[in-house]
Protein backbone atom coordinates (compact mmCIF):
# COMPACT_ATOMS: atom_id res chain seq x y z
CA UNK A 1 0.00 0.00 0.00
CA UNK A 2 1.23 3.21 -0.59
CA UNK A 3 -0.61 5.54 1.94
CA UNK A 4 -0.80 5.05 5.11
CA UNK A 5 -4.39 5.33 6.91
CA UNK A 6 -6.19 6.56 10.01
CA UNK A 7 -9.44 6.00 11.46
CA UNK A 8 -10.25 8.96 12.79
CA UNK A 9 -12.45 9.30 15.50
CA UNK A 10 -14.24 12.81 16.47
CA UNK A 11 -13.29 14.19 19.58
CA UNK A 12 -11.73 17.73 20.60
CA UNK A 13 -8.43 16.87 20.33
CA UNK A 14 -6.14 17.03 17.54
CA UNK A 15 -5.80 14.00 15.53
CA UNK A 16 -2.52 13.36 13.34
CA UNK A 17 -2.38 11.38 9.73
CA UNK A 18 0.71 10.25 8.98
CA UNK A 19 2.23 9.27 5.37
CA UNK A 20 3.11 5.77 4.58
CA UNK A 21 6.72 6.78 4.19
CA UNK A 22 6.58 8.75 7.12
CA UNK A 23 7.30 12.21 6.11
CA UNK A 24 4.41 13.90 6.09
CA UNK A 25 1.97 14.48 8.93
CA UNK A 26 -1.71 15.71 8.61
CA UNK A 27 -2.67 17.45 11.60
CA UNK A 28 -6.72 17.93 12.24
CA UNK A 29 -8.18 20.27 15.11
CA UNK A 30 -12.03 20.90 15.18
CA UNK A 31 -12.55 24.39 15.45
CA UNK A 32 -13.50 25.77 19.01
CA UNK A 33 -17.18 26.80 19.07
CA UNK A 34 -18.27 25.51 16.08
CA UNK A 35 -21.23 22.53 15.59
CA UNK A 36 -23.53 21.25 13.35
CA UNK A 37 -23.76 21.78 9.75
CA UNK A 38 -21.26 24.55 10.24
CA UNK A 39 -18.50 23.00 12.07
CA UNK A 40 -15.22 23.02 10.09
CA UNK A 41 -11.62 21.49 10.83
CA UNK A 42 -8.59 23.40 11.08
CA UNK A 43 -6.06 21.11 8.62
CA UNK A 44 -2.28 21.65 8.39
CA UNK A 45 0.27 19.33 6.76
CA UNK A 46 3.65 19.22 7.56
CA UNK A 47 6.87 17.52 6.58
CA UNK A 48 8.82 15.83 9.05
CA UNK A 49 12.42 16.26 10.04
CA UNK A 50 15.48 15.06 11.42
CA UNK A 51 15.02 15.76 15.37
CA UNK A 52 11.48 15.80 15.31
CA UNK A 53 11.81 18.99 13.87
CA UNK A 54 7.94 19.79 11.60
CA UNK A 55 8.06 22.16 8.96
CA UNK A 56 4.73 23.81 7.62
CA UNK A 57 3.84 22.94 4.09
CA UNK A 58 0.22 24.23 4.20
CA UNK A 59 -2.84 24.56 5.60
CA UNK A 60 -7.12 24.66 4.72
CA UNK A 61 -10.23 24.05 6.42
CA UNK A 62 -12.36 20.65 6.42
CA UNK A 63 -15.56 20.58 6.89
CA UNK A 64 -16.76 18.13 9.66
CA UNK A 65 -19.44 16.13 8.22
CA UNK A 66 -21.08 12.68 10.63
CA UNK A 67 -19.31 14.13 13.40
CA UNK A 68 -20.84 11.28 15.07
CA UNK A 69 -19.43 8.62 12.46
CA UNK A 70 -19.03 5.08 14.10
CA UNK A 71 -15.23 3.93 13.80
CA UNK A 72 -14.32 2.40 10.86
CA UNK A 73 -16.32 4.00 8.10
CA UNK A 74 -14.02 6.43 7.06
CA UNK A 75 -10.57 6.89 6.74
CA UNK A 76 -8.18 10.03 5.94
CA UNK A 77 -4.89 9.87 3.98
CA UNK A 78 -2.04 11.78 3.40
CA UNK A 79 -0.28 11.33 0.16
CA UNK A 80 3.62 10.26 0.21
CA UNK A 81 4.42 13.78 -1.52
CA UNK A 82 2.54 15.77 1.28
CA UNK A 83 0.55 17.82 -1.58
CA UNK A 84 -3.27 16.16 -0.90
CA UNK A 85 -5.18 14.80 2.31
CA UNK A 86 -8.57 12.94 1.25
CA UNK A 87 -11.09 11.93 3.21
CA UNK A 88 -13.38 8.65 2.80
CA UNK A 89 -16.57 8.40 4.00
CA UNK A 90 -18.11 4.84 3.54
CA UNK A 91 -21.53 5.77 4.63
CA UNK A 92 -22.00 9.18 4.08
CA UNK A 93 -25.32 9.33 4.10
CA UNK A 94 -26.77 12.64 2.46
CA UNK A 95 -22.65 13.99 3.45
CA UNK A 96 -20.13 14.01 0.78
CA UNK A 97 -18.30 10.44 -0.01
CA UNK A 98 -14.70 11.87 -0.78
CA UNK A 99 -12.99 14.91 0.02
CA UNK A 100 -9.91 16.30 -1.05
CA UNK A 101 -8.06 19.12 0.02
CA UNK A 102 -5.13 20.00 -2.59
CA UNK A 103 -2.52 22.49 -0.96
CA UNK A 104 -4.93 24.24 1.25
CA UNK A 105 -7.34 23.77 -1.68
CA UNK A 106 -10.78 21.69 -1.83
CA UNK A 107 -10.25 20.24 -5.20
CA UNK A 108 -12.64 17.83 -4.95
CA UNK A 109 -16.09 17.26 -2.74
CA UNK A 110 -17.92 13.79 -4.53
CA UNK A 111 -21.28 12.22 -3.20
CA UNK A 112 -22.45 9.50 -3.74
CA UNK A 113 -24.36 10.93 -7.30
CA UNK A 114 -20.97 12.07 -8.31
CA UNK A 115 -19.08 8.22 -7.55
CA UNK A 116 -22.20 7.02 -9.42
CA UNK A 117 -22.77 4.50 -6.46
CA UNK A 118 -25.66 3.21 -4.23
CA UNK A 119 -25.10 2.31 -0.86
CA UNK A 120 -26.19 -0.97 0.65
CA UNK A 121 -28.69 -2.19 3.34
CA UNK A 122 -25.59 -0.97 6.01
CA UNK A 123 -25.54 2.18 3.83
CA UNK A 124 -22.02 1.68 3.03
CA UNK A 125 -20.68 1.83 -1.02
CA UNK A 126 -16.95 0.69 -0.13
CA UNK A 127 -15.47 -1.69 1.46
CA UNK A 128 -12.47 0.41 3.09
CA UNK A 129 -10.80 -2.70 3.62
CA UNK A 130 -10.11 -3.93 0.03
CA UNK A 131 -11.50 -1.33 -2.15
CA UNK A 132 -8.95 1.34 -2.41
CA UNK A 133 -5.67 1.45 -3.75
CA UNK A 134 -3.02 3.90 -4.80
CA UNK A 135 -0.95 4.63 -7.97
CA UNK A 136 1.55 6.90 -8.83
CA UNK A 137 0.90 9.45 -11.70
CA UNK A 138 4.15 11.15 -12.71
CA UNK A 139 2.23 13.55 -15.19
CA UNK A 140 1.26 15.73 -11.70
CA UNK A 141 2.24 19.17 -11.35
CA UNK A 142 0.84 19.52 -7.84
CA UNK A 143 0.08 15.75 -7.01
CA UNK A 144 2.00 13.01 -8.26
CA UNK A 145 -1.39 10.11 -7.35
CA UNK A 146 -4.12 8.24 -9.03
CA UNK A 147 -6.76 6.90 -6.48
CA UNK A 148 -8.41 4.02 -7.30
CA UNK A 149 -11.70 3.11 -5.70
CA UNK A 150 -13.64 -0.37 -6.21
CA UNK A 151 -17.39 0.12 -5.06
CA UNK A 152 -19.57 -2.36 -3.82
CA UNK A 153 -21.47 -2.54 -6.73
CA UNK A 154 -17.95 -3.79 -8.46
CA UNK A 155 -16.93 -0.36 -10.44
CA UNK A 156 -14.03 1.20 -10.49
CA UNK A 157 -13.54 4.70 -9.80
CA UNK A 158 -10.50 6.60 -10.44
CA UNK A 159 -9.69 10.03 -9.07
CA UNK A 160 -6.99 11.99 -10.49
CA UNK A 161 -5.73 14.23 -7.26
CA UNK A 162 -3.61 16.62 -9.54
CA UNK A 163 -6.68 17.77 -10.91
CA UNK A 164 -9.61 16.16 -9.17
CA UNK A 165 -11.22 14.54 -12.89
CA UNK A 166 -13.23 11.48 -11.83
CA UNK A 167 -13.22 8.55 -14.15
CA UNK A 168 -15.55 5.75 -13.78
CA UNK A 169 -14.73 2.32 -15.36
CA UNK A 170 -17.54 0.68 -16.85
CA UNK A 171 -17.28 -2.68 -18.13
CA UNK A 172 -19.59 -3.08 -20.56
CA UNK A 173 -20.17 -6.61 -20.88
CA UNK A 174 -22.04 -6.97 -17.68
CA UNK A 175 -25.44 -5.25 -19.18
CA UNK A 176 -25.95 -7.21 -22.86
CA UNK A 177 -28.83 -7.87 -24.59
CA UNK A 178 -29.11 -11.26 -26.85
CA UNK A 179 -29.14 -10.92 -30.18
CA UNK A 180 -29.19 -13.68 -32.56
CA UNK A 181 -28.84 -13.00 -36.66
CA UNK A 182 -30.71 -14.33 -38.26
CA UNK A 183 -33.78 -14.55 -35.95
CA UNK A 184 -37.56 -16.11 -36.58
CA UNK A 185 -39.25 -13.09 -36.46
CA UNK A 186 -42.51 -13.48 -34.24
CA UNK A 187 -45.01 -13.37 -37.03
CA UNK A 188 -43.87 -15.35 -39.36
CA UNK A 189 -42.89 -18.18 -36.40
CA UNK A 190 -46.49 -20.28 -36.50
CA UNK A 191 -45.74 -20.73 -40.48
CA UNK A 192 -41.99 -22.35 -39.48
CA UNK A 193 -41.01 -25.77 -39.25
CA UNK A 194 -37.61 -26.98 -37.37
CA UNK A 195 -35.06 -28.07 -40.36
CA UNK A 196 -32.31 -30.48 -40.19
CA UNK A 197 -28.72 -29.91 -38.74
CA UNK A 198 -26.37 -32.26 -40.05
CA UNK A 199 -22.53 -30.70 -39.14
CA UNK A 200 -21.36 -27.29 -37.24
CA UNK A 201 -18.70 -25.63 -35.92
CA UNK A 202 -17.77 -22.46 -33.57
CA UNK A 203 -15.50 -20.88 -31.35
CA UNK A 204 -14.01 -22.28 -28.02
CA UNK A 205 -12.86 -18.98 -26.98
CA UNK A 206 -14.11 -15.41 -27.50
CA UNK A 207 -14.40 -12.48 -26.15
CA UNK A 208 -17.71 -11.25 -24.46
CA UNK A 209 -19.68 -8.60 -26.38
CA UNK A 210 -18.07 -9.85 -29.26
CA UNK A 211 -19.90 -11.80 -32.42
CA UNK A 212 -19.87 -15.15 -32.52
CA UNK A 213 -20.41 -17.18 -35.86
CA UNK A 214 -21.32 -20.84 -35.51
CA UNK A 215 -21.30 -22.23 -39.36
CA UNK A 216 -22.77 -25.41 -40.48
CA UNK A 217 -24.68 -27.21 -42.75
CA UNK A 218 -28.25 -28.86 -43.11
CA UNK A 219 -30.88 -29.95 -45.20
CA UNK A 220 -34.50 -29.38 -45.38
CA UNK A 221 -36.67 -32.20 -46.23
CA UNK A 222 -38.12 -31.87 -49.10
CA UNK A 223 -37.47 -29.11 -52.66
CA UNK A 224 -39.09 -25.88 -51.96
CA UNK A 225 -38.18 -24.73 -48.38
CA UNK A 226 -37.27 -21.41 -47.68
CA UNK A 227 -34.75 -20.94 -44.69
CA UNK A 228 -35.69 -18.30 -42.31
CA UNK A 229 -33.60 -17.67 -39.03
CA UNK A 230 -32.77 -19.45 -35.62
CA UNK A 231 -34.87 -20.09 -32.54
CA UNK A 232 -33.14 -19.43 -29.01
CA UNK A 233 -35.26 -22.39 -27.11
CA UNK A 234 -34.03 -21.07 -22.80
CA UNK A 235 -33.01 -18.26 -21.11
CA UNK A 236 -29.06 -18.81 -21.57
CA UNK A 237 -28.05 -15.93 -19.13
CA UNK A 238 -29.89 -18.04 -16.14
CA UNK A 239 -28.78 -21.89 -17.56
CA UNK A 240 -25.18 -20.40 -19.36
CA UNK A 241 -26.14 -22.67 -22.01
CA UNK A 242 -27.17 -21.80 -25.60
CA UNK A 243 -29.71 -23.60 -27.31
CA UNK A 244 -30.23 -22.63 -31.26
CA UNK A 245 -32.96 -24.10 -33.76
CA UNK A 246 -32.59 -23.25 -37.25
CA UNK A 247 -36.23 -23.07 -38.76
CA UNK A 248 -37.72 -22.45 -42.24
CA UNK A 249 -41.10 -22.17 -44.17
CA UNK A 250 -42.23 -25.57 -45.86
CA UNK A 251 -43.36 -24.92 -49.62
CA UNK A 252 -46.90 -24.15 -49.98
CA UNK A 253 -47.68 -26.98 -52.96
CA UNK A 254 -46.65 -30.99 -52.47
CA UNK A 255 -43.14 -31.10 -53.28
CA UNK A 256 -40.66 -33.54 -54.49
CA UNK A 257 -39.43 -35.79 -51.27
CA UNK A 258 -35.62 -34.99 -52.45
CA UNK A 259 -33.28 -33.95 -49.34
CA UNK A 260 -31.91 -30.28 -49.97
CA UNK A 261 -28.64 -29.49 -48.50
CA UNK A 262 -27.58 -26.02 -47.34
CA UNK A 263 -25.05 -23.94 -45.70
CA UNK A 264 -25.95 -21.38 -42.68
CA UNK A 265 -24.41 -19.54 -39.61
CA UNK A 266 -25.68 -18.17 -36.84
CA UNK A 267 -24.06 -14.97 -35.36
CA UNK A 268 -24.82 -14.63 -31.63
CA UNK A 269 -24.06 -11.43 -29.75
CA UNK A 270 -24.68 -10.00 -26.15
CA UNK A 271 -23.49 -13.33 -23.99
CA UNK A 272 -21.75 -11.95 -20.92
CA UNK A 273 -18.21 -13.51 -19.46
CA UNK A 274 -18.53 -16.83 -18.49
CA UNK A 275 -18.67 -20.36 -19.43
CA UNK A 276 -21.49 -21.80 -21.81
CA UNK A 277 -22.65 -24.96 -23.17
CA UNK A 278 -23.51 -24.63 -26.94
CA UNK A 279 -25.94 -27.04 -29.13
CA UNK A 280 -27.29 -26.08 -32.33
CA UNK A 281 -30.21 -28.90 -32.81
CA UNK A 282 -32.42 -29.38 -35.32
CA UNK A 283 -35.81 -31.57 -36.46
CA UNK A 284 -33.64 -34.80 -36.13
CA UNK A 285 -33.00 -34.11 -32.02
CA UNK A 286 -36.06 -35.12 -30.52
CA UNK A 287 -38.08 -32.68 -28.13
CA UNK A 288 -37.18 -34.30 -25.22
CA UNK A 289 -33.52 -34.74 -26.13
CA UNK A 290 -31.07 -33.53 -23.32
CA UNK A 291 -29.52 -32.08 -25.77
CA UNK A 292 -31.64 -29.10 -26.42
CA UNK A 293 -33.21 -28.83 -22.86
CA UNK A 294 -32.03 -25.22 -21.92
CA UNK A 295 -32.53 -26.28 -18.61
CA UNK A 296 -29.68 -29.59 -18.32
CA UNK A 297 -25.70 -28.10 -18.40
CA UNK A 298 -23.67 -30.73 -19.55
CA UNK A 299 -19.84 -29.74 -18.85
CA UNK A 300 -18.78 -32.75 -21.04
CA UNK A 301 -20.81 -30.78 -24.17
CA UNK A 302 -19.63 -28.15 -26.77
CA UNK A 303 -18.51 -25.64 -24.69
CA UNK A 304 -17.08 -21.68 -25.62
CA UNK A 305 -15.61 -19.71 -22.78
CA UNK A 306 -16.20 -15.84 -23.18
CA UNK A 307 -13.85 -13.56 -21.34
CA UNK A 308 -13.87 -9.58 -21.40
CA UNK A 309 -11.72 -7.40 -23.14
CA UNK A 310 -11.09 -6.54 -20.02
CA UNK A 311 -9.35 -9.63 -18.63
CA UNK A 312 -5.15 -9.12 -17.75
CA UNK A 313 -4.43 -12.76 -16.51
CA UNK A 314 -7.01 -15.72 -15.21
CA UNK A 315 -5.95 -18.61 -13.47
CA UNK A 316 -8.18 -21.40 -12.78
CA UNK A 317 -7.98 -23.00 -9.09
CA UNK A 318 -5.81 -26.77 -9.72
CA UNK A 319 -7.91 -29.92 -8.19
CA UNK A 320 -11.11 -27.52 -7.53
CA UNK A 321 -14.35 -29.43 -7.46
CA UNK A 322 -16.24 -26.77 -9.47
CA UNK A 323 -14.63 -25.47 -12.61
CA UNK A 324 -15.17 -21.98 -12.43
CA UNK A 325 -12.76 -21.35 -9.10
CA UNK A 326 -10.57 -18.86 -10.25
CA UNK A 327 -8.95 -15.92 -9.71
CA UNK A 328 -8.92 -13.14 -12.17
CA UNK A 329 -7.30 -9.89 -12.72
CA UNK A 330 -8.69 -6.86 -14.75
CA UNK A 331 -7.35 -3.67 -16.23
CA UNK A 332 -9.28 -1.46 -14.36
CA UNK A 333 -7.54 -3.12 -10.85
CA UNK A 334 -9.72 -5.76 -9.95
CA UNK A 335 -8.78 -9.00 -8.49
CA UNK A 336 -12.10 -11.24 -8.69
CA UNK A 337 -11.72 -14.57 -6.23
CA UNK A 338 -14.66 -17.30 -7.10
CA UNK A 339 -14.95 -19.80 -4.68
CA UNK A 340 -17.86 -22.42 -5.51
CA UNK A 341 -20.04 -19.82 -6.73
CA UNK A 342 -19.58 -17.23 -3.96
CA UNK A 343 -17.43 -14.05 -5.56
CA UNK A 344 -15.20 -11.54 -4.05
CA UNK A 345 -13.61 -8.75 -5.48
CA UNK A 346 -10.91 -6.47 -4.50
CA UNK A 347 -8.59 -3.83 -5.83
CA UNK A 348 -5.09 -5.64 -6.58
CA UNK A 349 -1.45 -4.63 -5.35
CA UNK A 350 1.53 -4.70 -7.24
CA UNK A 351 2.28 -7.91 -5.86
CA UNK A 352 -0.97 -9.42 -6.14
CA UNK A 353 -0.76 -8.85 -10.27
CA UNK A 354 3.67 -9.98 -10.34
CA UNK A 355 2.13 -12.77 -7.97
CA UNK A 356 -0.88 -13.84 -10.84
CA UNK A 357 1.09 -13.43 -13.56
CA UNK A 358 3.66 -15.64 -12.24
CA UNK A 359 1.94 -18.43 -11.69
CA UNK A 360 0.18 -18.27 -15.04
CA UNK A 361 3.44 -17.92 -16.67
CA UNK A 362 4.80 -21.11 -14.55
CA UNK A 363 1.68 -22.94 -15.77
CA UNK A 364 2.69 -26.11 -18.14
CA UNK A 365 2.22 -24.72 -21.67
CA UNK A 366 -0.93 -26.95 -22.55
CA UNK A 367 -2.68 -25.27 -19.63
CA UNK A 368 -1.19 -21.76 -20.90
CA UNK A 369 -2.88 -22.72 -24.24
CA UNK A 370 -6.39 -22.04 -22.65
CA UNK A 371 -5.33 -18.46 -21.01
CA UNK A 372 -4.69 -17.00 -24.90
CA UNK A 373 -5.54 -14.21 -26.03
CA UNK A 374 -9.16 -15.02 -27.62
CA UNK A 375 -9.22 -14.67 -32.03
CA UNK A 376 -11.97 -15.12 -33.87
CA UNK A 377 -10.27 -18.36 -35.94
CA UNK A 378 -10.80 -19.69 -32.82
CA UNK A 379 -12.53 -22.97 -34.01
CA UNK A 380 -13.90 -26.08 -31.63
CA UNK A 381 -12.31 -29.46 -32.42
Amino acid sequence: MILAFLFVLQTAAPAEVLSSNGRYVAVLAPRAGETGAAARIDLVVHELRPGAERRKLWSGLLAADRADAPAGTRRDFVTDDGAAFVRIDAAPGTAPALREVLKGTNAATLSLSDLAAEPDASGRWIDLEHGLRWRANDGGINARWTLDLLGLDGLVRTLDLDGGQLELLRDTTRVLDLLVHPPVPEPVFPATQETYVDTWDGPRLAYSGATLEFEGHGHDPSEGWRFIGFQVIGNPFDTHKLVLVPRGVPPQNAAAQVLKPHLWTARVNGLPPGLFQVEICGRETAAGDARRDPGRFDPAGRMIELVTPHLVAELRLPGAANARDAIALYDDGRLELEFGGRRVARLATVEDETRLRGRVASLPLEARARRRRPTSSARAR
